[in-house]
């Protein structure tokens, strides 16, 4: 039976493989096109040929401009005419194969209304070159008027500015599995990070900080909002993009997960390098020897492979193959949460020499409270997705004021047993980003008496002191 099915299947591949092809081209070979079409000349082709490479040329020009200037546009909150932009870009491309298709096919067959069909479809490309032209003239205009507005400036302040940053996943269903909701991971996030300082950002598992992370160095396409590295909005940056990654590095926090266990540590570090075309070999090489004696490996470490160290040693190749292109900032998701306790103090020490040494700056993510006050110039404290209190972190930590800061600084563990501490676990469950009630969401998970006076109210930071800001949240701030 096995044999049996075995030569079915090899006909069948045969039919399939061999068969049709051999027939469709024989029945293609033998119908002849019109006789005005035989001689294949300029005369008789050019109303196929002269539209048809237009459009290949205005489509290319046009989507080469539209590449450079959609920055321009989206600075400007031109967005509508952005996204007509983007469409007729794409009709174009779909009418120039249609008309290729049809002129070939109307052809080959010897349809009687061939020349109809070509005519129609060659008037169609024609228009739609006269569009694309037409809006491409509006767009170079619209342009030079707010190029002055739009202009790069530099930040003095900050090293990057986030405004109204939202990171929204589409939620798929249905028979064609298209989006039915979107779960919220980040929404509305306004923050800054100075030069050469450590932002630190906490809040318990699922509220987003990762994501905002990924977000910020752009591994993830955000739905709105606004990054500024150095004066430059990067949320709409393209191949544009890859100098910036050259300033904007992470590193992550599984350092096993994160390290390809085919290449070897110095084939990782000098990755970046290849990228970015930084160096001849050999000078990739002595940079490559002293980033492993900076962050605290020996040179032979570069011909081995990342299965052969433990976890800090893979940490501290993470933070080394970030440190490979000079960056200005890097955003460090829980370095050291995979790590004991006296390999995390060496990874701390390790960044805050390197931050000392290189004016880095650091964007920190942890669980661990204590540490972020050890390492942080400054907490964010961040809860299904938004900012709910951001304060220098001596301040935090003396006067916190949004209750969900004082829930987990009251978890801080202290060490001295013969101290107690009044400590009432968190009531309720986290909401669901994915359909996030109305109002303050950690009021509605505690069902805090003054719930009801959040719903109808827009919700934002306040600043009730000099550099400390906090939810304008009537039922979780006192």
């Amino acid at each position: 039976m096995t044999m049996f099915f075995e030569i079915l299947f090899d006909c069948l591949q045969d039919v399939v493989l061999r068969g049709l092809p051999s027939v469709a081209l024989v029945y293609l070979s033998e119908k002849r096109l019109p006789k005005e079409y035989r001689e294949n000349s300029p005369q008789t082709l050019w109303p196929v040929l002269i539209p048809v490479l237009g459009l290949v040329w205005s489509v290319y020009v046009a989507w080469l401009w539209h590449s450079s200037y959609r920055n321009a546009l989206w600075v400007s909150k031109k967005h509508k005419l952005l996204k007509v932009w983007s469409q007729s870009l794409k009709w174009g491309v779909m009418t120039l194969l249609v008309v290729w298709l049809v002129a070939f096919i109307g052809l080959q067959l010897e349809w009687t209304t061939a020349k109809v069909v070509v005519a129609l479809a060659v008037t169609a490309c024609s228009l739609l070159l006269v569009w694309n032209a037409a809006l491409w003239i509006y767009v170079v205009g619209v342009v030079e008027d707010v190029r002055e507005d739009i202009k790069p400036q530099e930040d003095e302040e900050s090293l990057v500015r986030i405004d109204g940053l939202k990171m929204h996943f589409p939620v798929k269903g249905g028979i064609f599995q298209t989006a039915v909701a979107s779960c919220k991971a980040v929404d509305d996030v306004n923050l800054e990070i100075k030069e050469g300082e450590t932002l630190g950002l906490v809040g318990e598992s699922g509220c987003g900080k990762t994501t905002l992370g990924k977000t910020i160095v752009r591994l993830h396409e955000p739905t709105a909002g606004s990054i500024r590295f150095k004066g430059v909005e990067l949320t709409s940056l393209r191949h544009a993009m890859k100098p910036f990654r050259r300033d904007v590095q992470m590193v992550f926090q599984d350092p096993a997960e994160s390290l390809d266990s085919r290449m070897s540590v110095g084939e990782i570090i000098s990755e970046p390098l290849l990228i970015q075309k930084i160096g001849t070999r050999e000078e990739r090489r002595e940079r490559v020897e002293d980033l492993l004696e900076r962050v605290g490996l020996p040179k032979s470490a570069a011909r081995k492979f990342p299965f052969e160290f433990s976890g800090g040693q893979r940490q501290r190749i993470g933070i080394a193959r970030a440190l490979a292109v000079n960056p200005d900032l890097l955003v460090l998701d829980e370095p050291v949460s995979a790590l004991d306790v006296s390999v995390q103090s060496q990874v701390l020490n390790l960044l805050m020499e390197l931050q000392r040494d290189f004016g880095l700056s650091y964007l920190f993510i942890s669980h661990d409270l204590a540490v972020v006050k050890h390492v942080s110039d400054r907490i964010a404290v961040m809860y299904l997705g938004k900012i709910v209190e951001l304060a220098a972190a001596d301040e935090l930590y003396d006067n916190p004021r949004h209750a969900y800061t004082k829930a987990l600084f009251s978890a801080i563990p202290i060490p001295d047993p013969s101290a107690k501490r009044e400590h009432e676990p968190i009531e309720g469950d986290v909401p669901s980003p994915i359909d996030p009630p109305p109002g303050c969401a950690f009021g509605h998970r505690v069902s805090a008496p003054k719930y009801e006076e959040s719903v109808d109210r827009e919700i934002g930071l306040k600043e009730i002191s000099p550099g400390h800001w906090v939810s304008d949240c009537p039922c979780c701030v006192d």
